[in-house]
């Protein structure tokens, strides 16, 4: 089913909830998008599909519309299906306040429902949050927790910030060695940031006592 442009999905869901309530209460409704927020129905995934249409992009349609408790209805109603990726946003618009009430509990929540099924978006999204110390209480060694089960998985972006915790022992035991491995990888995806703390780190590297450069090397080798 082919909707074009904002006019469309907001008829779309308009009909939908045309299909739920009792079409008398369903004009009042309609009249303004601004009175959707009275509307007290609970829609299931199976009345989105039946117009055609995702819940998340009736989620979409509300938050455009300047509808931020309906956005959130339909967006929750999507996360719970179970999909990491309608999860993982969800988290992200709960940390942000972005279309929707801000509620950094509630984002980490739905961050963690998505890694935990190993979405790899998630797990960096999460270390992010950890690390920055805004939405979550600082803890470097969640961060890391998270950013290793997403570099596992290639993610670029996460390689490159647990080189940086190794690089200043943030979360791990500091450790030039695996710092340099994981900005290696990082960058080998074209990652800038992470050949620039390549040619940062080779001058600390340059830098540093002799005998500390063994130990970690020695440990980064008992680490493989």
């Amino acid at each position: 089913m082919a909707i074009n442009g904002k006019r469309g999905r907001l008829a779309l869901a308009h009909s939908l909830i045309r299909r739920l309530i009792a079409p008398a209460l369903a004009g009042s409704l309609l009249a303004g998008c601004g009175s959707l927020q009275t509307a007290d129905f609970d829609p299931s995934v199976e009345d989105c599909q039946a117009v055609g249409f995702s819940c998340m992009s009736i989620g979409d349609t509300y938050r455009e519309a300047g509808n931020p408790t309906m956005a959130e209805r339909y967006y929750l109603l999507s996360a719970r299906a179970g999909d990491p990726a309608r999860q993982t946003m969800l988290g992200r618009r709960y940390m942000a306040g972005a279309g929707i009430r801000r509620d950094p509990p509630a984002g980490e929540y739905w961050l963690q429902q998505a890694a935990a099924q190993g979405h790899a978006d998630a797990q960096y999204y999460l270390g992010l949050e950890y690390v920055g110390g805004k939405n979550l209480p600082k803890d470097y060694a969640k961060a890391v927790h998270w950013y290793q089960k997403a570099a596992d998985q290639g993610d670029h972006r996460a390689q490159n910030n647990l080189g940086v915790r190794y690089a200043y022992g943030q979360g791990v035991e500091k450790n030039y060695y695996i710092a340099q491995s994981y900005y290696q990888k990082a960058a080998a995806q074209g990652n800038e940031h992470a050949i620039k703390n390549l040619a940062s780190l080779a001058d600390t590297m340059k830098a540093t006592d002799p005998k500390t450069l063994k130990a970690m090397k020695a440990a980064s080798k008992a680490a493989e």
